[in-house]
Order: C-alpha cells, then structure tokens, then sequence
C-alpha cells in the first residue's frame, strides 16, 4: 500500500504533534480499543463520496462541507493517542467508508477510514521523506528504502505481529529502528543513494538519538 496524505492532514499531523509534545506516547491504560473505535467511527463522513476528477472534485448535491471538520477532529484526536493506538488502528485498515477528499499533491483523492488510519500510523512511525537528497526533481530519484513495506504494515496480520515485537518501545524508539534500516539498505547500494543522501539519514537519525521525542510525522510525498 503507498499512500500519499494531503497536505491538510499533514498540517494537522504536525500541530497535533506540537500539542502533544510532552505526551507522544501516552500510557497504555489511557488508550484503549473502545476509545480508538469510538475516534475512528468519527472518521466516517455523513457524506457521499464525491467525485474527484484531477485537480477538481464534483460534489453530489447535498455535499456538507462544513459537516466534514469533525473527520478532521476526529483524526487530530487519533494522532495524539501515539504509537499505543496502533494495535487498535490495524483492525481498522480494511474499512472502506468513505472519510474525506484532498489534494494530494497533483490530483485531488477520496480517503477511506482504512486509508486514514493506515496513514496515522505510517506517518508517524515512519519520519523520513520517501524522496532522497540529491539533484533533479524529488519524484524522480532513487526513493528512499521502504521501511513499511519492509515490515508489511499494509497487511493487517503482519501489523500485528510487527507490534508483538515492538509493543514495549517508544515511538521514538520505533523510529530510530526504522531509519538505521533505511540507512543500512542505502549503505548496500552505494550506486543508487550516494554520499549525500546517506549523510541526510544519518544526520536525521543522529537527530532522532539525541531527542528524547520522537520526530514529528513524516509526509510520503513531501520534499
């Protein structure tokens, strides 16, 4: 699954993290699954999904616009959760309801709820750009190794069983394994990412050790 996320979203991302700052990975006994269902059952739009037609969307008649802030809210409330919402969130990756329509970078989309909580995840548990340094137009270098296909996040039971085995880290823990992958994967293949691309990783991950918080959430399609 290679999902892109609005540039809406990714604001919101990132000003939930800043609300959150001191609390990124609330307890385990404050987040539970009935909360997480009840925020991602707010998730889903009263609306019918419009339809998006390239850089324009043709709404149905009857289409609230306004209706759609409690999505927004909703997935604002979810990312301050942190990384112990998770487990609760893969269950919810196969829902097809429609949530909400954005720009995704040059095309306007339609987000499922499954798509929404995939990307609450990924984005965070995943703060690097998928584009590598280096010259040209981003969207055409090497894209960085791909740390959440690595570990099958896109598949449910693969999830799981990835968060069996990372259950007690931190997110910042998290994060740090994913980009010392991604640095290693660059290290093998010196002909695709160069010494500029590396350094940007490791500067980040040097960043990311140094912390004790966890980066804020990365953006698949951002420079």
């Amino acid at each position: 699954m290679k999902q892109k996320l609005p540039l809406a979203l990714c604001l919101l991302l990132q000003a939930a993290a800043l609300d959150a700052a001191d609390d990124l990975d609330a307890a385990d006994d404050v987040v539970t699954k009935e909360k997480v269902d009840r925020l991602v059952a707010q998730l889903v739009s009263p609306n019918l999904a419009p339809t998006p037609r390239g850089s324009g969307v043709k709404y149905p008649p009857g289409y609230d616009k306004t209706a759609q802030k409690k999505v927004s809210e909703a997935f604002s409330q979810l990312r301050k959760l942190g990384s112990p919402a998770f487990p609760y969130l893969f269950d919810h990756f196969d829902d097809r309801r429609y949530a909400l329509t954005e720009d995704e970078g040059t095309v306007m989309s339609n987000w499922t709820v499954g798509r929404l909580c995939y990307d609450l995840v990924a984005l965070q548990l995943r703060p690097d750009k998928s584009f590598g340094r280096g010259d040209g137009n981003p969207p055409k270098r090497e894209p960085r190794p791909n740390y959440l296909r690595h570990i099958k996040l896109s598949d449910p039971k693969s999830a799981k069983n990835w968060w069996d085995a990372h259950s007690e880290l931190t997110l910042r823990e998290m994060q740090i394994e994913a980009l010392e992958w991604v640095l290693a994967e660059e290290e093998k293949q010196p002909e695709k990412y160069d010494a500029v691309e590396r350094a940007t990783v490791r500067r980040r991950l040097t960043t990311l050790r140094e912390s004790d918080q966890p980066l804020p959430p990365g953006s698949s399609w951002a420079k």
